[in-house]
């Protein structure tokens, strides 16, 4: 038994560390931690509420400092959360030219520091810690993947004369780590202010908790919950945890119940085999005003109620619905003045060159950072200037979300707080032309999310004819956020020392978060991060070669390739961050013209990236090609939009349901190319995007 155990991840640290005699853990206890191990890491396993803690360190064997590095540390009898031993370790004050980031970090050095490298069955990381003396002090703690990709860390302040609690959690915290690949654990202190002792002790892992029994998704209304006029079904998405409550699907059925002055409708489906089942009711004869919709899980026999939900929907008036400005559509496009319309534009200053700069260009509208800090005789000629230029203006309200201290102690037109200042803003630009949505955050960690939702929810009262946007840039947060927008932004900045890809794994992800019943927006990265990195103030300043290899600019070919995949993969909407730091790169005059042909690349294809209709299946051989691609169609006419984001070279054979004229038009690039049958074959370089026009046939349609 014991050989058996022995060989178990879960336990090697124990016998590597001596714990097994100096900490005298029992066998009873190497047999718990067995079944947890083996429990949480087996494929396909259900997800256990019975699960128990890992302990990673609890410092009470000698050889428990060995895989511990950085700043000197100590085992300490002073301060306890278990047993007899805590760690201590000193932080020293910053002072420049030192580390900004003091701390201490724990290898898991093949299973000799810590138990577990796959922390996929855990919800979080949890350690006890102690600040001595009178003063607090900043304590952070964060984990490094086998690739060195870091986890978003977590930072506390820790008040004297007590165990704080240091936790991350991790599924939120992962990003772009490796959740199945922890290195390291890290305790430190960013740009500490002070020097201060602090005793860390009991760290363990917390298992996930059991998932909720169903997950209710309402597909439609996917706009503010309200029902447009030509709505013909309300439509709501069920999943269940089945294997993780015992069900058993074949005895499930969603039921969905419409309620309203002189309507009452309930229909019935049934799971089958699956796990997810989607509903459609229809909203005929209701009148305008509100409804209630009942999602209901029920198992058979017996029609027992496992779980439900209601949501509260308003009908809209067709007079309603033509006064609405702006609105995102059905099919999660951005409607104004009832047109689709496509944003392409940029971040940006209340600047009058650099506006003009961009309004004598294909882009379209402008997020312009600040807004809440320019007087309003100011800023409504600024707003009149972007009107008569065909300029649209997404306001930002980011200076004064919950928490915001962008305008402590000052004022808006003798309006002082963040909520009363987003009302007077809202109030006095809500009916100007030129305004097309609110930008009410952007990057803001996901434990804000419940005053985000409820800021979400004053401002579009305040103004119910302009849609709500935020962005984020946590790949694994972005589940939080979708209840506290209209419109889903994300902010992939690859360039240069991620995958290009990131780009359109950021949209994907939004995709997930949203489930399809949002629109999504993508911020396309100009800037080189040596910018905000550098010991140069000045922005504009010519990169060093050391700056250039690791935190340069993008390229044209970047630059195109990184547009295409967020098309690619649904983004309807883009803006570029940011103009007024783009524009004093040294390689402005050369890049400006490139983001401008883009920029006209795409308004040419927005009508077919918003439509619709259906454009049947593409596949490509080999399967394996390293391509993107997508298919749209608009009219009588398919758009293959196909980019290569890898660095080698690849031939591609793409294969429509349709049949073919004999050449297909390339966009862009004035060639044509052959095509048999259903079937035609390109050259992709590295980073190479194509675009292709396809006329159908009138039988075709």
């Amino acid at each position: 038994m014991r050989d058996t155990i022995a060989r178990t991840p879960a336990i090697q640290g124990c016998l590597h560390h001596g714990n097994w005699i100096a900490t005298g853990i029992k066998l009873a206890t190497c047999l718990a931690l067995l079944f947890v191990w083996s429990t949480l890491s087996a494929p396909g396993s259900p997800l256990r509420s019975d699960a128990k803690p890992v302990v990673i360190a609890d410092f009470e064997s000698r050889s428990s400092l060995t895989h511990w590095s950085g700043l000197a540390c100590e085992r300490t009898t002073a301060h306890a959360a278990s047993g007899r031993y805590g760690l201590r370790f000193g932080i020293p004050k910053w002072s420049e030219g030192q580390d900004p980031k003091p701390g201490v970090r724990l290898s898991f050095a093949n299973g000799r520091g810590f138990p577990l490298t796959d922390w996929t069955p855990f919800q979080s990381i949890v350690a006890e810690a102690w600040i001595e003396g009178d003063a607090p002090g900043v304590l952070a703690i964060k984990a490094v993947d086998r690739d060195g990709e870091e986890f978003w860390p977590n930072h506390v302040t820790l008040q004297p004369g007590k165990w704080n609690s240091v936790e991350m959690i991790i599924p939120d915290a992962a990003a772009d780590a490796n959740r199945t690949q922890v290195e390291q654990l890290v305790f430190y202190s960013p740009n500490p202010t002070n020097s201060f002792n602090v005793v860390v002790d009991n760290i363990r892992l917390l298992p996930l908790p059991p998932p909720p029994m169903a997950h209710f998704h309402l597909a439609y209304p996917n706009y503010r919950d309200w029902i447009f006029p030509e709505a013909t079904n309300l439509t709501v998405e069920c999943q269940v945890e089945a294997q993780a409550h015992h069900l058993r699907t074949k005895n499930l059925q969603l039921q969905l119940t419409l309620r309203a002055p002189g309507v009452e409708r309930t229909q019935t489906w049934s799971f089958g085999p699956t796990n997810t089942v989607r509903g459609n009711l229809s909203p005929a004869g209701l009148a305008p005003g509100l409804a209630t919709l009942e999602a209901r899980l029920i198992e058979l026999p017996g029609n027992r109620l496992l779980s439900n939900r209601v949501w509260q929907l308003r009908q809209l008036a067709p007079a309603e619905a033509a006064q609405l400005d702006s609105y995102i559509d059905q099919n999660n496009t951005l409607i104004v003045q009832g047109k689709p319309f496509f944003p392409i534009g940029w971040y940006g200053q209340v600047n009058e060159t650099q506006t003009l700069e961009i309004a004598q260009s294909p882009f379209n509208c402008l997020l312009a950072y600040g807004t809440d800090k320019v007087p309003k005789d100011r800023m409504l000629p600024f707003l009149n200037l972007l009107h008569t230029n065909g300029m649209k203006l997404i306001y930002c309200l980011n200076d004064v979300y919950p928490t915001a201290t962008y305008l402590e102690g000052k004022t808006w037109e003798g309006v002082s707080g963040n909520d009363a200042i987003a009302d007077a803003v809202i109030t006095a630009y809500k009916d100007h032309p030129a305004i097309l949505a609110w930008y009410l955050n952007d990057e803001i960690p996901h434990a804000l999310a419940p005053k985000l939702e409820a800021y979400y929810h004053r401002v579009r009262t305040a103004d119910p004819h302009h849609p709500c946007l935020i962005v984020i840039c946590n790949l694994s947060e972005m589940k939080h956020f979708p209840t506290t927008t209209d419109i889903f932004g994300v902010d992939p900045y690859p360039i240069p020392q991620k995958l290009i890809t990131q780009t359109s794994g950021f949209v994907d992800g939004a995709q997930k978060a949203v489930r399809g019943s949002q629109s999504i927006w993508m911020v396309a990265q100009t800037f080189g991060w040596y910018q905000y990195h550098s010991t140069e103030n000045d922005r504009g300043h010519i990169p060093t070669a050391e700056e250039l290899k690791t935190e340069r600019a993008p390229t044209p070919e970047e630059e195109r390739c990184m547009t295409y995949l967020g098309l690619i993969h649904g983004a309807k909407g883009l803006l570029y961050y940011c103009y007024y730091d783009f524009r004093v790169l040294p390689q402005y005059a050369q890049m400006w013209p490139v983001l401008k042909s883009i920029a006209a690349e795409v308004q040419s294809l927005a009508p077919a990236l918003l439509s619709p209709e259906d454009p049947g299946v593409l596949k490509w051989r080999p399967a394996t090609a390293p391509i993107q691609a997508t298919l749209r169609r608009h009219g009588n006419r398919l758009f293959l939009l196909a980019a290569n984001p890898s660095a080698k070279p690849c031939e591609v054979r793409f294969q429509l349901t349709q049949s073919l004229p004999a050449q297909i038009q390339v966009l862009f690039e004035l060639r044509t190319l052959p095509a048999k049958g259903k079937e035609f074959r390109d050259q992709f370089e590295p980073l190479a995007v194509h675009v292709y026009e396809i006329p159908l046939a009138k039988a075709a349609r």
